[in-house]
């Protein structure tokens, strides 16, 4: 089991950030909006969105990217191992959240996503 997060598992390239938004899937499970989408290559892909709207601080909005992206490199081999999906998850809460918290919510979309 990899707990790695390598460059090839984000979606970074704005044609494929373009390529996600046309014909996705919407799941909103507090406190996250997750767009996903099925895709050809032979692993997932994730991007995260924590709107300055909602955290001004940049040391908030990167607090909280760092949780999202630590609970889904745990999580991923055990929901993801069949399912080849680009998933942009969006933090909707005004309140920052620990992170075990965030851990059982990225659980439960990726056992969503993954059906």
């Amino acid at each position: 089991m990899s707990l790695k997060l390598p460059k090839e598992e984000r979606i970074y390239k704005q044609r494929d950030i373009d390529n996600l938004f046309s014909g996705y899937k919407t799941i909103v499970n507090h406190p996250f909006k997750v767009h996903f989408k099925q895709n050809s290559l032979p692993h997932s892909r994730i991007l995260i969105s924590v709107p300055k709207k909602l955290f001004k601080k940049a040391v908030d909005r990167n607090l909280l990217k760092r949780r999202i992206r630590e609970s889904y490199r745990h999580l991923k081999d055990e929901f993801l191992q069949d399912c080849n999906v680009d998933i942009l998850f969006v933090y909707i809460s005004k309140e920052i959240y620990d992170f075990e918290f965030i851990k059982c919510k990225i659980g439960e979309i990726l056992k969503k996503v993954s059906r």
